[in-house]
């Protein structure tokens, strides 16, 4: 299981998670591992569902099948007092 990142502009982190098993399995990539602070709070768009989830803290989950793959487009969401 591999997880991993790519900078693009604005901020994002394209984000991949890579089975690279036989069997399905859960996949973690937590901020620290991509380069983001555990603190931060992002906006996360699958590449693959065409949707997008708001407001996650700390990791990104998901269950992927064996010898698949998912990807993310992340970006840090504002800081608001």
């Amino acid at each position: 299981m591999i997880s991993c990142r790519f900078v693009l502009s604005g901020s994002r982190v394209a984000v991949v998670l890579w089975n690279r098993g036989s069997s399905q399995s859960v996949i973690t990539a937590y901020f620290t591992d991509i380069g983001l602070k555990s603190s931060t709070v992002v906006e996360v768009r699958d590449l693959w569902k065409h949707s997008t989830t708001d407001s996650v803290k700390e990791k990104i989950s998901a269950v992927v099948d064996s010898h698949a793959c998912e990807m993310y487009v992340v970006k840090p969401k504002p800081i608001t007092p």
